[in-house]
């Protein structure tokens, strides 16, 4: 009997441990993607600003 509340125990601590490494997995991947659109945006808005200055000076 010990053993099976032991084991029940067991297996509700390791499928929360699961689930929070999941959830902090999950939580790496979109600040991942978050930095990579921002990073993207400035590169983008880098890119428009050299071409409007080029613009300008083309005038």
């Amino acid at each position: 009997m010990l053993d099976l509340i032991l084991t029940i125990v067991l297996a509700v601590v390791l499928i929360g441990a699961a689930r929070w490494l999941l959830e902090a997995l999950i939580q790496a991947l979109l600040s991942l993607f978050s930095a990579f659109f921002s990073a993207a945006g400035a590169i983008v808005l880098i890119g428009v600003l050299v071409w409007l200055v080029n613009n300008a000076r083309n005038w």
